[in-house]
């Protein structure tokens, strides 16, 4: 995933269509969608990168680089702190922020 390695990546790396609405996402940690979904499918997220769909008209939340792994809506839990998982996680080294996971902040 290239994560905390002190690298800059392309800001264009960090977006990526979703695959319903075709909107520019924002790119995310794997592990702040495994903290907002629902418990029984935190086994369909998988350690690759992921993205967030900005089209609060579309059903898709979260989906993968490939637009093979999509979680919906639905799939999230609403009892989740998700403006406080995604400020934690929601960078991937870009620009001068740090990933949560490596505490470089």
């Amino acid at each position: 995933m290239g994560c905390c390695k002190g690298t800059k990546r392309n800001k264009q790396e960090n977006k990526k269509p979703c695959p319903l609405c075709n909107t520019l996402g924002n790119n995310i940690h794997y592990l702040a969608v495994e903290m907002v979904v629902k418990e029984d499918i935190i086994s369909a997220v998988t350690k690759e990168d992921y993205f967030v769909c900005i089209n609060n008209s579309c059903d898709a939340v979260f989906y993968n680089e490939s637009g093979d792994r999509i979680f919906l809506a639905q799939d999230i839990n609403m009892g989740s702190n998700f403006d406080e998982v995604t400020k934690q996680y929601g960078c991937k080294c870009n620009s001068d922020s740090k990933c949560g996971s490596c505490n470089n902040k």
